[in-house]
């Protein structure tokens, strides 16, 4: 085989992706040629992007991490591009709608931290771009997720969305009202809804649809997750038996203690969110779940066996759990207040049918930081890991989350072998590479 002929074979294959963090050269062309997934990292020249674009005529994929607003229009009137994201690009100028590409099937705008009070000024021009994006192309969108804090409800209500699959709201709860059922019948083929919001600081959280407002049926909706979900929502009354994963979590995680109002779900109020499911027939195909619950007042040892009782005999095709469960402490190291392994164990043994668990039972930090404790630190989560797998006969793998030996939040996972023993791995997992990774 002659170089030429192995470089068109394999060409199309090695720069299918490529990675560009200053301008290409002439060199870089016929290598561009072949990139149909793009990602450009602090270009701050729009020529230059206008420039590459023209370079990659096969280009259908394009990440933009902090690059000039003045690039967006250069971005979204690409005629060949079906996916575009947009992360930590802060928009400053009114004049960026123009011609947006009809081939468009996918717009993402993310921001990696709650944005500084300097970035909130330019939300009005944010809102601009967004209902230019949703006004051309509205029809052909499948995948959106978008900011909470400049996302207009009304507006994206306004518009037929006949292929949109997946939406995502991040960051600041904007304001639901009662338009959401009215946005929900307009998206007829949305199968993953993420609501990944979060209310002002010592606001209790709103219910995406209030009492009263009436839901279709989510015949679709295939995966929700509601981040602080109120257990009077109304969208539990639109969920069928066509779901399949729930999470029902925090946002910012609650093991940050950045929020500590008590916005995180009783093991009582979490019964009774599973119980309305129930009763809609909502939760008998459900196999992943992520539940975050927090001891309260309020609750007993009776009430959090109930809510692993519930879940075993409401869930029976459940496979993947992922339970994040807090003690009634107002300071992470306080150890005072012990983790009740015995209720856990006794409850998640209930629920025969799981595979694979994930569990956060909020060990108090620095209890292992020193070197000389970490070792037996793991020794203990061994035990307790065996613990928890001796009661569920068809588990595949398990993993704690914990403060390792840095400080950093980490999943200690374990392999349970065919004669039921375990196999710690060696290898920790970070929060930052899979944190909900199965969402």
């Amino acid at each position: 085989m002659t170089c030429s002929r192995f470089r068109v074979i394999c060409s199309p294959v090695l720069f299918r992706s490529v990675t560009l963090v200053r301008a290409p050269t002439a060199d870089t062309s016929t290598v561009l040629r072949h990139v149909r997934f793009l990602k450009l990292h602090h270009t701050s020249n729009p020529n230059t992007i206008r420039h590459v674009l023209q370079m990659t005529p096969k280009v259908v994929e394009l990440y933009c991490h902090k690059v000039p607003d003045a690039a967006i229009p250069v971005v979204l009137c690409c005629p060949t591009l079906e996916t575009v994201t947009l992360t930590d690009v802060v928009v400053t100028d009114r004049h960026l709608c123009g011609i947006i590409s009809s081939t468009l099937q996918s717009f993402r705008m993310v921001f990696s931290s709650i944005r500084s009070r300097a970035s909130r000024r330019n939300l009005g021009l944010e809102m601009i771009l967004l209902s230019s994006v949703f006004l051309h192309s509205h029809a052909t969108l499948q995948v959106l997720v978008l900011p909470g804090e400049s996302t207009e409800i009304a507006t994206l209500a306004s518009f037929e969305w006949p292929s949109l699959r997946e939406l995502a709201i991040c960051g600041p709860c904007p304001e639901f009202g009662d338009i959401f059922p009215r946005l929900l019948a307009v998206m007829p083929r949305l199968a993953v809804l993420t609501l990944a919001t979060f209310p002002p600081h010592g606001q209790a959280s709103a219910p995406v649809v209030p009492a009263g407002c009436d839901v279709q049926p989510l015949s679709e909706l295939r995966r929700l997750t509601l981040s602080h979900p109120n257990p009077t929502d109304g969208i539990f009354l639109g969920l069928t038996s066509s779901l399949l994963e729930l999470s029902l979590r925090d946002n910012p995680r609650y093991y940050t203690r950045l929020r500590t109002d008590g916005s995180v779900l009783s093991c009582g109020a979490a019964t009774d969110i599973i119980r309305r499911l129930d009763s809609r027939g909502a939760c008998q195909h459900i196999h992943r779940l992520e539940l975050v619950v927090a001891a309260s007042i309020a609750d007993t040892p009776d009430q959090e066996m109930n809510l692993y009782a519930v879940l075993a005999a409401t869930c029976p095709q459940l496979r993947f759990l992922e339970l994040h469960r807090y003690r009634r402490v107002h300071d992470p190291r306080d150890a005072s207040v012990q983790i009740p392994w015995g209720i856990i164990a006794d409850g998640l043994k209930r629920a025969g049918s799981l595979r694979h668990l994930r569990l956060n039972p909020d060990f108090p930090l620095r209890q292992h930081v020193e070197p000389d404790t970490y070792r037996s630190f793991l020794d203990k989560l061994d035990a307790l890991a065996m613990q928890l797998a001796h009661g569920l006969p068809l588990l595949q793998s398990l993993a704690f989350l914990h403060s390792n030996l840095t400080g950093d939040y980490a999943w200690q996972p374990w392999s349970v072998r065919p004669d039921g023993t375990l196999a710690r791995a060696l290898r920790l997992r970070y929060i930052e590479s899979c944190d909900m990774e199965w969402m």
